[in-house]
């Protein structure tokens, strides 16, 4: 037997919750051969596992912690026979599910992993049976419009004073400001920061990063864990000792990533940060300055204009099997979506920045012959206009201007409301 695999009728292997799977499993006999049966499977679950080395008295044990979550089963018999005999051939059988309406979105991470798979088996008589596990992504619909608190300013800072050959020297202050916090994969973060060095130690480098902090969570055990996305780094040992260094617009394009918090895993929390490091030389420790942000997949709509617009798209499908090859719309959203965001920019799908392994402890040793067990999650990104046409481009002055104006807005929106609160209950006295 060849080839033995899993085909998705939507190529990419990327669904929203709700939506349906189809596709086929198919192999190839060579010699007549005979079987117990066929069935495939549908799986979405989240697991968390770690050790950790324990001493009590003179004893030294490692001690795992592990848990797990079941999100998704459905099992499906393709074809069952006591001692079902098949001729030299090739064979595809067709399969179809639906996911449920309330998933959490694929993740990979350190210590474990929230992740979607069809498994099929194929039970053949006096001989080991043939599995195969084709890993899916879900991408869970996260609408920024609905987070106000992500569309505003944000601005953090934080001050260190350095220690001099035991004698105390004036502070480092450094300022990090985004004009908001809620971004989608493909959208450009613009960093603005500002070092302002009164210390007589001269700082060897400042830096700025996107990174990813996850907690995993088994037995009443945490175990959290940082991985660095994307970093930016200024060397500055040729800067005076008391120095002002500014950071203006840096742009930050957010890879693929999942989206924050994983809604509906208790076991993975996930959050993302814009981080501001300041190295003040070889006396004393980095200091950063960090801003959560949150990570969406539908962006704001007053920031539809920075990416590229929608095409005309086809009527949707899951794919369209033309007999010889699969075709399948790519940067289109469901009617659904659609329908819900007419003027969605364009969307396309992009492989994750983290992957893993789809064998699994127990699994047996003839799992996917001849195909890869690695697997990436793909998300849902939007590809942003050229940054040179971005007409938020600005100096750091007019940034430190537009952050004072979007403040000053936010409080006379909040005024408002508080005003009409008031005036509604005299209203009712």
């Amino acid at each position: 037997m060849e080839n033995f695999s899993v085909e998705l009728d939507q190529a990419q292997g990327v669904f929203l919750p709700g939506q349906n799977i189809s596709g086929f499993v198919q192999f190839h006999l060579t010699a007549e051969e005979s079987f117990k049966g066929l069935t495939v499977e549908c799986i979405g679950k989240s697991q968390v596992h770690w050790s950790e080395t324990e001493t009590s008295g003179r004893e030294t044990e490692t001690v795992h912690y592990q848990a797990s979550e079941n999100y998704f089963y459905h099992k499906i018999l393709l074809f069952a026979g006591s001692d079902a005999e098949l001729e030299p051939n090739y064979y595809r059988y067709a399969f179809s599910f639906t996911l449920p309406h309330q998933l959490p979105s694929s993740f990979e991470g350190a210590h474990g992993s929230l992740r979607y798979y069809i498994k099929a088996v194929l039970g053949r008589r006096w001989m080991l049976d043939a599995v195969f596990k084709r890993g899916i992504s879900v991408n869970t619909i996260v609408d920024l419009n609905q987070n106000f608190q992500a569309s505003i300013p944000v601005k953090e800072e934080e001050t260190k004073t350095v220690c001099c050959l035991c004698c105390q020297s004036g502070p480092i202050t450094a300022i990090a400001w985004l004009p908001k916090s809620g971004y989608v994969p493909g959208e450009t973060i613009l960093f603005c920061g500002r070092v302002d060095n009164k210390s007589r130690s001269r700082l060897l480098h400042t830096s700025v990063r996107l990174v990813e902090r996850t907690i995993f969570k088994a037995q009443g055990k945490q175990k959290e864990d940082e991985r660095v996305i994307r970093e930016i780094t200024r060397n500055l040992q040729t800067a005076e000792r008391e120095s002002l260094e500014l950071w203006n617009d840096i742009p930050i394009i957010v890879p693929p990533l999942a989206p924050s918090d994983l809604h509906l895993c208790s076991i993975i929390d996930l959050r993302y940060f814009i981080e501001f490091i300041v190295n003040p030389g070889k006396l004393s420790f980095n200091f950063k300055v960090p801003i959560e942000i949150t990570i969406g997949t539908i962006p704001f709509r007053d920031s539809f204009c920075t990416f590229q617009p929608q095409a005309s798209a086809p009527p949707f499908t899951n794919g369209i099997n033309d007999g010889n090859n699969i075709t399948h719309p790519i940067g289109f959203l469901p009617p659904f979506m659609m329908n819900q965001y007419p003027n969605l920019p364009q969307s396309t799908y992009e492989s994750g920045v983290f992957g893993g392994n789809l064998r699994e402890e127990g699994d047996t040793e003839h799992l996917n012959i001849g195909f890869d067990t690695l697997f990436k999650p793909t998300y849902i990104s939007y590809p942003s206009v050229d940054s040179q046409n971005n007409p938020n481009k600005t100096s750091l002055k007019s940034s430190d201007q537009r952050f004072n104006r979007h403040i000053n807005v936010f409080y006379v929106i909040m005024l408002r409301h508080v005003l009409h609160k008031v005036y509604f209950t005299m209203a009712v006295a």
